[in-house]
């Protein structure tokens, strides 16, 4: 499926661009990742990170993390079940 494809179904789901690149940096990093390596990795404000991984995480495509106290660290989607 081409990019237009990918596009028009995260469209459909009520997310956008910052989104789609976010959840695949996410897909591409082996360790849960902080906003700000991700923000630097993707040249995005950490505030665009930061909303993009909000809508991310209410959506259920990813966690958002754990205890107060606990560093800030987005996990990968886990992989699906099949």
């Amino acid at each position: 499926m081409g990019r237009t494809g990918w596009n028009t179904q995260w469209q459909a789901l009520g997310l956008g661009a910052d989104e789609l690149r976010v959840y695949e940096a996410l897909l591409d990093v082996p360790v849960p990742a902080s906003r700000t390596a991700l923000a630097q990795h993707l040249g995005l404000t950490v505030r665009r990170v930061t909303n993009a991984l909000d809508h991310l995480a209410d959506r259920r495509f990813t966690t958002r993390p754990g205890a107060p106290g606990c560093p800030w660290r987005w996990p990968p989607p886990p992989p699906c079940a099949t």
